[in-house]
């Protein structure tokens, strides 16, 4: 877990900030900046429904090689500070790093936790993951860009060595299944888990990007209405081992109806209710882990119902359906308030949710497949 956590640091927190950098200091536009940024997660879209087959044919070590390969690539091109063309290639490396090390990493975690802590150690990681997004930002707190660089350069090194030593130290349980001739059949299986993936995707990327435009007409401040963004967060990185512990004890089915019930209230009242800022933080770290929640007990119900040939192929079908959530959240909570409504964002969460909620309700448990 905590070669993954280097590596979310590396490819969520520096990679991004760096690029952005060197791009700016060539006069590009901010438009440009942002189109290029977002060729990574143009890359994980192409890419990702191969990583499975990928990981099949190579095996979890050499997936995480060739994961720590095209990050390291894409800081030496950083490190160069090349032409447009040379970084955009940069982002697509980072993008296709990203994205194996994603889908290897959560299959590893889900196929090496025993059933009964199952829950327990994805929410431990998805925290770990959380947190690392947090602390990529901090590198250019203490350190210039040059220095920056060459620290994730031996970031690369450090978590390659901890995750090839994770995969090696560790026998994964797979079961073998017979021949497959129900393709398809696993997405019914974690159905309610892909639909909560697409909305903790759309409702956590809106509240990061959009939050202070949300509670700005209210008078808060700029600067309070980071620290809003901040409890966000720090409910998302903190609340998901609980979330998993509550699916062990009481099913997965139970843990999402808790995190559908606490988005839909704290989204009803940050909408409606005017409340002073310390109650503002409170609401929105609740609203903040119930939603993170829903994508980390999508992988939760994945590792339960699916048999471990089938996971890879499940974890990228949630890190899609998250990364689709995750692009059209902010494009439609951004239209919600430009209708000038000022709760109008909150009660698109809100008809997200109670959505899923229905679903949730309408439909039994999966049952684990069997070979």
């Amino acid at each position: 877990m905590v070669g993954s956590l280097i590596f979310q640091t590396i490819q969520m927190g520096v990679i991004p900030i760096l690029l952005a950098q060197l791009l700016a200091q060539q006069g590009v536009s901010s438009f440009v900046v942002g189109v290029i940024l977002a060729v990574s997660w143009i890359t994980i879209f192409a890419f990702g429904p191969f990583v499975p087959r990928l990981i099949r044919v190579l095996g979890d070590g050499t997936a995480f090689i060739l994961a720590a390969a095209l990050t390291t690539g894409a800081l030496l091109i950083l490190l160069m500070e090349s032409n447009l063309g040379v970084l955009i290639a940069a982002s697509v490396l980072a993008g296709g790093g990203l994205i194996i090390r994603w889908i290897a990493a959560d299959t590893l975690v889900v196929t090496m936790s025993r059933p009964e802590s199952r829950g327990r150690m994805i929410g431990l990681h998805e925290a770990l993951m959380g947190l690392g997004i947090a602390l990529g930002p901090l590198v250019f707190v203490i350190m210039d860009l040059g220095q920056a660089k060459l620290f994730g350069l031996g970031l690369c090194g450090i978590g390659l060595t901890l995750l090839v030593l994770s995969v090696a130290n560790h026998e994964m349980r797979v079961e073998q299944t017979s021949a497959n001739n129900d393709k398809g059949n696993h997405y019914k299986l974690i159905i309610i888990g892909l639909m909560a993936a697409f909305v903790s995707g759309f409702i956590e990327n809106s509240s990061i990007a959009l939050l202070p435009l949300h509670y700005a007409p209210y008078g808060y401040a700029l600067t309070t209405s980071a620290v809003f963004v901040s409890g966000f967060g720090l409910g998302g990185t903190l609340l998901q081992p609980p979330l998993g512990y509550l699916a062990d004890r009481k099913g997965v089915k139970f843990a999402q109806g808790v995190c559908v019930t606490a988005t839909i209230a704290a989204c009803a009242t940050a909408a409606f209710v005017t409340a002073p800022a310390w109650l503002v933080v409170g609401i929105v770290f609740l609203m903040g882990g119930a939603v993170g929640g829903l994508n980390t007990l999508a992988v939760v119900e994945a590792g339960t119902v699916l048999n471990a040939d089938r996971i890879p192929v499940a974890m990228t079908a949630i890190a899609m359906v998250y990364t689709l959530g995750s692009i059209a959240g902010p494009a439609v909570a951004g239209a919600l308030l430009d209708t000038g409504y000022r709760p109008a964002m909150l009660i698109g969460f809100l008809v997200a949710t109670s959505l899923l909620g229905l679903w949730l309700l309408a439909h039994k448990p999966a049952k684990p497949v069997t070979a």
